[in-house]
């Protein structure tokens, strides 16, 4: 193995442990006048495994701490149970792997729960006015959530062709 030459031969490497769930090691681009690193020093890897460990947090629990910021209900739940609840609702819609159906899912359940907040205030407002308001803002909000879960299931639709959708692509080839 070549040792680095910007690392003194006395200092012992430490090892940095992978995350549990962390993508391979991150590839830095070369260009043709470089020559490829005999692997990661210490420095660079420590920044790969900080990189893919992020990546992981955003991926898996930044939309569950969104949620439980912005439902303001952080009093009764935390953000593990906004993430345990959309792992849940994924795995009942097939655990999709892709991550477009993925964030229209998110976005469902946030506009689910908001939309209930909003009855919620609709009901316990004071006056005529606040009342109105809160039920036409809930009314909007209950039509992007009708326009997001029909945008979800024409994506699903289209990206995922039917064995229905398949025998008709079939038939229409060989009607050509």
């Amino acid at each position: 193995m070549k040792s680095n030459p910007k690392v003194a031969p006395s200092v012992p490497k430490k090892r940095t442990p992978k995350a549990p769930a962390a993508p391979a090691q991150v590839a830095t681009p070369k260009t043709e006048t470089e020559a490829p690193p005999p692997g990661l020093d210490e420095s660079r890897h420590a920044a790969a495994q900080r990189a893919a460990q992020g990546g992981e947090v955003l991926r898996h629990n930044v939309f569950a701490a969104f949620m439980a910021t912005s439902l303001a209900l952080d009093k009764f739940f935390d953000a593990n149970a906004y993430r345990v609840y959309l792992a849940g609702v994924m795995r009942d819609l097939g655990d999709p792997k892709d991550p477009i159906e993925r964030m229209l899912i998110e976005q469902l359940c946030l506009a689910h729960f908001r939309v209930g907040q909003l009855h919620g205030a609709a009901g316990q407002a004071n006056g005529l006015e606040g009342t109105k308001l809160l039920n036409s803002v809930a009314a909007r909000m209950l039509g992007e959530m009708r326009r997001t879960a029909l945008s979800l299931k024409a994506y699903r639709t289209t990206a995922t062709p039917t064995n229905h959708q398949k025998d008709q692509l079939k038939l229409f080839k060989a009607a050509q």
